[in-house]
């Protein structure tokens, strides 16, 4: 069964919990009523966190890129020093 863009709507205010009392109440009994639309909570779940999961992984990757080309600067041979030594202090 096709996922109206209505359903997804309210799928994504159930996740993010942007729903008032009476639409939480509504939206739960069509949950225990209507076996697809768990079936598309449940998928929706699993794609938001499939992006955040990209989204981390490409700010890592970008965040080692940035690091890599700091660290391999002559000029910045002091500041690697420096930062080695803070974290390497025994407290």
């Amino acid at each position: 069964m096709r996922t109206t863009l209505h359903d997804i709507q309210q799928i994504e205010n159930y996740l993010f919990r942007q729903m008032n009392e009476q639409a939480l109440q509504d939206f739960q009994i069509r949950l225990l009523t209507e076996p697809h639309l768990q079936q598309d909570v449940e998928r929706q779940t699993e794609a938001y966190a499939l992006v955040k999961a990209y989204g981390r992984k490409k700010l890592k990757a970008e965040l080692e890129a940035v690091h890599e080309r700091l660290m391999r600067q002559p000029h910045q041979s002091n500041f690697l020093r420096m930062i080695k030594h803070i974290f390497n202090k025994k407290p």
